[in-house]
């Protein structure tokens, strides 16, 4: 499962970087440029989601995220994901390009640290809760 999720990163990262991109607006109004980036970090998030939801679930596990806390309800976990994804679609729709690539290349990289640092510990997103 880990690996069809970093292809399809991959394949999402691949088919926006090559190319001759115009700058166009998507569905969501973002630069067709740097979209990937958006679609990547929240995809990250998403599956981060998942896992500090199984997280919150299991006793025996703790959080890592200090603002979640130790031991967080699902309903704290969703709501700062949320307010992380809505921080992640107003910084990539309506700041300066210098800021969206600080941003996304800061929120990407600490997201694959915590996603892949997760799976290494036995923490899966396709476990029943």
């Amino acid at each position: 499962m880990f690996g069809k999720i970093v292809t399809i990163l991959l394949i999402v990262f691949s088919s926006n970087c090559f190319g001759d991109v115009k700058i166009e607006k998507d569905w969501l109004g973002l630069d067709k440029k740097d979209s990937w980036q958006f679609y990547t970090g929240t995809g990250l998030l998403v599956i981060d989601t998942l896992q500090s939801r199984y997280i919150s679930k299991t006793k025996n596990l703790r959080e890592s995220n200090v603002i979640l806390g130790d031991s967080p309800s699902a309903s704290k976990v969703y709501a700062y994901n949320i307010a992380v994804i809505g921080i992640n679609y107003a910084i990539n729709r309506f700041s300066p390009r210098w800021l969206k690539n600080s941003w996304n290349a800061g929120l990407i990289s600490v997201e694959i640290y915590c996603v892949v640092g997760n799976h290494g510990n036995g923490l899966r997103v396709y476990k029943k809760f």
